[in-house]
């Protein structure tokens, strides 16, 4: 998993990124 907090910010930065363009779409 996940080990350290910037690796996990990233993710989550990332994901809701990709969200909000499927939405933009």
């Amino acid at each position: 998993m996940l080990c350290t907090l910037p690796e996990y910010i990233l993710l989550v930065l990332g994901t809701l990124t990709l969200r909000h363009k499927k939405v933009a779409d």
